[in-house]
């Protein structure tokens, strides 16, 4: 298992932190293969969004 952290800042100070387990670049395999990448980070929250400006 790959474990991907990535931590952003934003312009506004806010810091959030995103993990990604399972997290292959290529082909993937056929077994059931679950990256949880959301297209809005606001559903999943995953990210420490404590700090609001």
């Amino acid at each position: 298992m790959n474990l991907t952290t990535f931590t952003i800042e934003s312009v506004h100070g806010v810091k959030q932190t995103l993990c990604l387990e399972t997290f292959t670049v290529g082909p993937q395999p056929s077994s059931k293969t679950t990256v949880s990448a959301p297209a809005d980070p606001a559903k999943k929250s995953t990210a420490t969004n404590d700090v609001r400006r």
